[in-house]
């Protein structure tokens, strides 16, 4: 058995690693710190190119560590047929290795060459390594991305309701490791039965996206917004106590109360009003089923003083001592 290089030596132990891609940018660092590691060599630059137009309008930025593209503007000088037949090809100072080649363009690193100089049986290996585990990459995306559809309603573009119980479980899972409490907002659109029998679906429909709009203006960065089915959403407060959770309702009351909503151009607008009923974790229950119905009595509650409002658990505690 002949004894491998110490570059091939490296590449073994780098792909015995066990290193998990878990998306592009996390696949270009690993490279880039292995390279750097081993061959004392510049950070990579990645780049997408069009495979049948080199020019700039069909070249592309992807990566770079420290935002160098310091080789954009000599793309131009790579044999594109060249490097899809061999893989890798010296340009110049620099070397080019091909990662992907989907079709129309093609992935491809950029690096200074001379590290790598005469180290062909090296660069073989590496290129192959790295097409492989580039479409491994791919496919983890593509993956990532159906899972995510799955949570998404398709009216209002929002998460929906499989979305937020996941949410819910791993928000009562943090207060169990950390102690943070969270609040939701449970919401619904006044009389919203009216807009659909007088004026359409496809009128309410428009309205439900206008207001998801609307709302998603109001959140803090790390609040999150469902639809919850039909006219009815939730927002997910982390960080907020109930008196929190009241106030981002008023204010989520008066933001709507002040926009005219128009679903469609040309159509009537229309102005909205919501009854938004308030649960907190864990003042008002213990599981995240609890959490919602209590939120969702709450919003009834609201409907049942007049609608137009928001309402928490100690005014139906107040009302049932009087």
């Amino acid at each position: 058995m002949v004894d491998a290089s110490p570059e091939i030596q490296s590449l073994l132990e780098f792909i015995l690693s066990e290193k998990f891609f878990k998306d592009q940018a996390y696949y270009y660092n690993e490279i880039n710190n292995y390279l750097k590691k081993q061959f004392s060599s510049t950070p990579i630059q990645v780049y997408s190119i069009h495979a049948k137009e080199g020019h700039s309008t069909f070249k592309r930025k992807v990566w770079s560590h420290d935002n160098d593209f310091s080789y954009f503007n000599d793309l131009d000088k790579i044999d594109l047929k060249k490097l899809r037949d061999e893989k890798f090809i010296f340009v110049d100072e620099y070397l080019c290795l091909l990662i992907g080649d989907l079709g129309d363009y093609v992935k491809t690193i950029l690096i200074d060459a001379r590290p790598f100089q005469g180290k062909e049986k090296f660069l073989n290996l590496f290129s192959k390594y790295l097409r492989n585990t580039f479409k491994n990459v791919k496919e983890i995306e593509k993956i990532k991305e159906e899972v995510a559809l799955v949570d998404i309603d398709d009216v209002t573009g929002l998460y929906n309701s499989r979305r937020l119980h996941k949410d819910l479980d791993d928000g009562i899972k943090r207060y169990e490791d950390t102690g943070e409490r969270f609040s939701l907002l449970f919401i619904d659109i006044d009389h919203f039965k009216n807009v659909n029998d007088g004026h359409g679906h496809l009128i309410g429909t428009g309205l439900l996206s206008e207001l998801a709009k609307e709302l998603k203006k109001i959140l803090r960065l790390y609040d999150h917004l469902y639809r919850y089915g039909g006219d009815e959403f939730v927002i997910l407060l982390p960080k907020a106590d109930s008196l929190n959770a009241k106030q981002i309702g008023d204010r989520v009351l008066e933001v709507v109360k002040q926009k005219a909503f128009i679903p469609k151009r040309g159509e009537k607008e229309f102005k909205l009003s919501l009854s938004i009923g308030v649960a907190s974790f864990p003042d008002h229950a213990k599981t995240a089923e609890d959490l919602l119905a209590i939120a969702d009595k709450m919003m009834y509650h609201a409907k049942e003083l007049g609608r137009g409002r928001v309402c928490l658990v100690n005014e139906l505690f107040e009302k049932k001592t009087r």
